[in-house]
């Protein structure tokens, strides 16, 4: 039988990817009108409003197209 690893096992495996591909992980507070305005803008389905996964991305999409557009 195997054991899945610990919690702080996939925290440091998460660290070590992200320092690997230079991803900074954040946190940040979302109003519910910048999550509509994710939706608007098409970044975000609406089927995604409460997934923090989807939201993370949709936010990471609008930010690179933002910086690319400068």
């Amino acid at each position: 039988m195997t054991r899945s690893p610990s919690p702080g096992a996939e925290r440091m495996r998460e660290y070590r990817r992200r320092r690997r591909y230079g991803l900074l992980s954040i946190r940040i507070r979302l109003a519910s009108v910048y999550i509509d305005a994710l939706i608007k803008k098409s970044y975000l389905k609406p089927e995604h409003r409460g997934d923090s996964d989807e939201i993370a991305i949709a936010v990471g999409d609008l930010i690179a197209d933002a910086l690319q557009n400068t």
